[in-house]
């Protein structure tokens, strides 16, 4: 996948930790699931298979030339 270019404006890809996701998409996660990444869409919601640790996500996005992504791991708002 490569990042897709909008005027100016490069769109990021987003992965979350399932925890992190909105209800509606957790309601359909296994505990296991909640615990992995996900890729989410623009709504938010998990596309795709997941990844279990971050470094495999930073290993896979080695294979793509742009580089755009964040890794989201805690719920916006809450830090400890």
């Amino acid at each position: 996948m490569v990042a897709i270019r909008v005027g100016a404006e490069t769109l990021v890809r987003t992965y979350v930790r399932g925890n992190c996701l909105p209800s509606e998409a957790q309601a359909n996660l296994t505990a296991a699931g909640l615990k992995q990444y996900w890729r989410v869409n623009d709504q938010g919601m998990p596309v795709g298979k997941p990844f279990q640790r971050r470094r495999d996500i930073e290993l896979y996005e080695k294979t793509i030339p742009d580089r755009n992504y964040e890794i989201i791991a805690r719920p916006r708002g809450k830090r400890s």
